[in-house]
């Protein structure tokens, strides 16, 4: 159908897109970048969350005593197994690996958006320019292009969005259910 193809061509573009400004993003550009950059490389190098207190001289901390090893870990997660892929195929630095992982999630988020619309109003155009003007945010195309904890965030409400409507246009159903959960 359209829309599967069209989610498709979007996840290649976006993730694409966000890889390309991952690149060109100097370093220290987000808030806290080095303690976000710091929680993902210590799951990245082992294999792990860490645990406080055990591995808190392995952290740095920010200014204020605090690290980003003790929030949400959805974004770090991915950011560490899409850093370990791209060394893979021969891309050598790690700090801008570990961002790739952002971009991923944003670029679902931008997909989930399409078919969220697209459930919603069943207007192609309508659908499309929605997760373009979504996916093209100033905004989110920063937050895509530096290892950061409001990727995970974005990725998770576009969910729970594409869930709602999901449960609003054909009910509650196992499917759903497993969406919601």
């Amino acid at each position: 159908s359209n829309v599967a193809v069209t989610a498709a061509v979007l996840l290649v573009l976006f993730l694409s897109y966000y890889i390309f400004t991952a690149w060109h993003l100097p370093r220290g550009a987000g808030p806290d970048s080095g303690a976000h950059y710091d929680a993902a490389l210590f799951i990245f190098e082992n294999g792990r969350l860490a645990v406080i207190p055990d591995d808190e001289a392995q952290l740095k901390l920010t200014p204020y005593g605090s690290t980003r090893a003790l929030r949400p870990p959805l974004s770090y997660l991915v950011s560490a197994g899409v850093a370990r892929a791209a060394a893979g195929l021969g891309h050598e630095s790690t700090f801008i690996n570990l961002r790739f992982g952002s971009g991923l999630l944003c670029a679902l988020a931008t997909v989930l958006f399409v078919l969220g619309l697209w459930q919603l109003c069943e207007r192609y155009w309508v659908a499309l320019s929605g997760a373009l003007l979504f996916g093209l945010l100033p905004q989110l195309a920063f937050i895509a292009s530096y290892v950061n904890d409001d990727s995970g965030a974005i990725f998770s409400g576009t969910l729970m969005f594409y869930a709602m409507i999901c449960v609003l246009v054909r009910g509650l159903t196992t499917r759903t259910a497993v969406v919601f959960g």
